[in-house]
């Protein structure tokens, strides 16, 4: 739950350098679907390391 926390935490800040420049703007379209991907990789890799713990 904590890296997700982070995640956000990330999000919200880019998002307030999103609204302060238009280039980061047309960055944030593309950076958003990475940091996506990213966000549901880890939510899938967590369990297999709680798997691999045990």
């Amino acid at each position: 739950m904590s890296s997700n926390k982070v995640t956000l935490k990330l999000i919200a800040s880019f998002a307030k350098a999103m609204t302060s420049c238009s280039t980061s703007q047309v960055l944030a379209l593309l950076i958003m679907p990475l940091l996506l991907t990213l966000a549901m990789a880890m939510v899938m890799v967590n369990p297999l390391r709680k798997n691999t713990h045990e």
